[in-house]
């Protein structure tokens, strides 16, 4: 069983999820938030990538 998290996903997400879960291992649709990104859709793709590196560097939740 994977958990799915979709609709309306963007990069400030990504620390509560790490902080309710403690693990990466999930699906994350962020398409649209991707995708709305004011600097287009690579950018999208780059916030998302460090706002999850950055919420996993603050350690597992206890």
């Amino acid at each position: 069983v994977m958990p799915v998290f979709s609709s309306g996903q963007t990069p400030a997400q990504a620390l509560p999820t790490w902080q309710a879960l403690g693990t990466a291992d999930l699906i994350f649709a962020a398409g649209g938030g991707i995708m709305a990104h004011p600097g287009g859709p690579a950018a999208g793709v780059r916030a998302l990538r460090e706002a999850w590196d950055a919420a996993m560097a603050t350690g597992r939740p206890s």
